[in-house]
């Protein structure tokens, strides 16, 4: 459960008198909040933990403060008070702050330093083979917030990200990457990630212990590469080719067939296919068994395209998630925006995909809502 915070901050009038000087008070009806026989300036935070309060005094300056319950700690300048330096009575503590500006906590916990610190926790990748190190999350704590920086290490994917301390997630801790594509898999979101890509950890720590253990990424989904080839290599007679604009199904959204798109296969395309969720579905027949490559002719002016794949209503061995690098255009009249990328397995090879003689349907799914249009899908026995 989240801590109440009650802010006080004021740049206080001097309302009281002490023989000749004034001084400041500052009161709740007849309760006194915070006293000073010396003009001081005082703005505080008041939680379970602490009272955490900035005072900008003109001269050395006597204050009390307001409490709610007995403190075990007070720490002037991130410094532990020794028990002869404070006071605390009444409800109200007491002690001597210097001129300028000073930090003050009043603990109400058994914190022994406040001072800003840094700690590293593991960060585990999580997948259906089991665990692999990806290294370390340096984190910094200070004023009771930690907060790191966390380039990524591991391979690009879709990621459900979690902090964990022993069995259990830790609530309150914000994993976040800015402009970070989401998408939902078996209920749950997850974002993508790329090498490189920083993603930001942050959490409160009002007793100044990290709240988690490790870093945990939990593989949503596999992510395959694509090769770009080159056009005039794609084997279009010993393939098995599927117009784009020849699609079968459709659903979370309307692709459309255009034949103003120029330089195209056959004539059209399909476009207009932007909609988060939004499936298009291509039946193709196959006469021989074998194992065959999958090529995607399209155009896109997208950085990045991220396709969902299923194969005869399974996710696609090896592909569930197909990545494809943006063409540069979408295809209107520049011959050169429509590219053929291939779906990669292991070792940076065409990925096997095991066909037997029949019908087949091929599903691609928008994830994020990456504009892509179709000109042709090639399947092509592999070793041709």
């Amino acid at each position: 459960m989240r801590q109440t915070t009650i802010r006080i901050f004021l740049a206080v009038m001097a309302v009281g008198v002490w023989g000749s000087a004034k001084g400041t008070l500052l009161a709740s009806g007849d309760r006194v909040l915070f006293q000073s026989p010396v003009a001081v300036t005082f703005g505080a935070r008041y939680t379970a933990q602490a009272v955490r309060a900035t005072l900008v005094a003109p001269a050395e300056a006597a204050v009390e403060i307001r409490v709610e319950q007995p403190p075990k700690g007070v720490f002037l300048n991130e410094e532990p008070l020794p028990a002869t330096a404070w006071r605390a009575a009444d409800g109200m503590v007491s002690l001597t702050v210097p001129a300028g500006t000073s930090e003050l906590q009043i603990r109400f916990d058994e914190v022994a330093s406040v001072k800003p610190f840094t700690a590293t926790v593991p960060v585990v990748l999580a997948g259906e083979a089991g665990t692999q190190s990806l290294g370390e999350l340096e984190l910094r704590v200070a004023n009771e917030r930690a907060r790191g920086v966390l380039p990524w290490p591991g391979p690009a994917g879709f990621y459900r990200m979690e902090a964990r301390r022993g069995e259990d997630m830790v609530a309150g801790v914000s994993i976040g990457l800015a402009g970070a594509p989401e998408a939902v898999f078996a209920g749950s979101p997850a974002f993508y990630v790329e090498p490189g890509n920083a993603l930001t950890v942050a959490a409160e720590v009002p007793n100044f212990q990290l709240p988690l253990d490790r870093f945990v990424a939990r593989l949503a989904a596999v992510c395959a590469d694509t090769a770009k080839i080159a056009k005039d290599s794609l084997d279009w007679k010993g393939s098995v080719a599927v117009e784009g604009e020849a699609f079968t199904a459709q659903g979370g959204g309307e692709v459309r067939v255009s034949t103003e798109h120029q330089n195209t296969s056959g004539g059209a395309c399909a476009f207009g296919w932007a909609n988060p969720g939004h499936w298009v579905e291509w039946t193709f027949e196959v006469v021989q068994a074998g194992d065959y490559a999958l090529t995607i002719l399209g155009a896109s002016q997208e950085k990045v395209v991220l396709r969902a794949a299923e194969l005869n209503g399974q996710p696609l061995a090896g592909a569930g998630v197909i990545r494809m690098e943006g063409t540069g255009g979408w295809g209107r009249t520049n011959p050169d925006d429509w590219q053929p990328f291939r779906v990669l397995g292991g070792a940076g090879q065409p990925l096997a995909i095991a066909l037997t003689p029949g019908k087949h349907t091929l599903r691609l799914t928008n994830l994020v809502g990456q504009h892509y249009n179709v000109d042709a899908i090639l399947l092509t026995p592999l070793g041709r």
